[in-house]
């Protein structure tokens, strides 16, 4: 069965920008939208087969197992903080 929020796992953002986790990370982190993070991705990575599907994956795997990941992601493919409830 799969836990959210990686019970003694890392935080979302551990990985070093080197690899394609920890380069969407910090895209994420400097206030980059989907789109433009698939840009870069693209750039940086281009070998890779298909950009989309790869960070939109890795999106919504931060969403949905990562309790610690502080944004929502609009319909324009932007990161906002979660609002406090």
């Amino acid at each position: 069965m799969k836990t959210k929020g990686h019970a003694g796992g890392y935080n979302w953002d551990h990985n070093k920008p080197e690899n394609q986790d920890g380069f969407i990370n910090a895209l994420i982190k400097k206030g980059f939208t989907v789109s433009e993070i698939e840009i870069e991705f693209s750039r940086r990575f281009k070998d890779h087969l298909n950009v989309a599907k790869r960070v939109k994956g890795h999106i919504k795997h931060l969403k949905d197992d990562h309790k610690d990941f502080p944004y929502d992601v609009t319909k324009e493919g932007e990161f906002v903080l979660k609002q406090k409830t």
